[in-house]
């Protein structure tokens, strides 16, 4: 097997800083975080089980997952990852991959007001090209990653050897909201918020809306 390529400088950069250990706990960060747990749970059988978490990233998931008893292997970000993941998955196995979807930024610059910043609208117009999301500029607008069209996650997927079982959206329109941390902070209306997530995760013409797509899908017989 070919050596791995190293991973570009600017993401190592980007999450040296330490922000990904806060970004699941403010603000649609903790839709993602309640939707992503509440879809895995949905799919895995009870514990004890072996997971692997491939960029897992500071453990969030992993921590959460060990305490509901599950045996968990954590690795972060390298380019062999998927093919890590596809060794070690015996058949019958499941897969749940993560994508960022195509119209994240261009939604994000709406609801942030950052979308009148020249950098900013060339970062976005060539999102909307062809995902190939890259940041040049020392300004906090992410780092370089690909944000998937539906198809094309399902396309990855496929092309890695396993069954597809479904592809949802994951935080539903509710993160565009302007007042999403007071809605948030009361129990009746964040269950109000994550139904409206949850009705239309598996719509087709309202996936671009989420800003994660999530694949649920199955290794099948060598």
């Amino acid at each position: 097997m070919a050596e791995p390529a190293p991973i570009p400088p600017e993401i190592q950069a980007y999450y040296a800083r330490g922000g990904e250990l806060r970004r699941l706990f403010q603000s649609h960060g903790q839709i993602e975080l309640a939707r992503t747990q509440e879809i895995v749970l949905r799919h895995l059988p009870p514990p004890p089980g072996t997971i692997l978490d491939v960029g897992g990233g500071p453990g969030i998931y992993a921590c959460w997952l060990a305490a509901r008893g599950y045996r968990v292997h954590l690795i972060d970000a390298m380019p062999s990852h998927v093919e890590q993941a596809r060794r070690v998955l015996r058949p019958g196995g499941l897969l749940f991959a993560v994508g960022i979807g195509r119209f994240a930024s261009l939604l994000s610059g709406m609801v942030d007001n950052f979308l009148g910043d020249p950098d900013a609208r060339e970062i976005v117009d060539q999102d909307l090209r062809d995902g190939q999301h890259r940041n040049p500029t020392a300004k906090d607008y992410f780092t370089t990653a690909f944000f998937h069209l539906p198809r094309e996650l399902e396309d990855e997927v496929r092309e890695a050897g396993f069954d597809l079982v479904e592809l949802l959206g994951v935080e539903g329109p509710a993160w565009l909201l302007p007042d999403l941390e007071r809605r948030w902070a009361d129990g009746e209306e964040r269950e109000r918020l994550l139904e409206a997530a949850r009705a239309v995760e598996r719509e087709p013409t309202l996936l671009g809306i989420h800003p994660h797509l999530l694949a649920v899908a199955r290794r099948g017989a060598p």
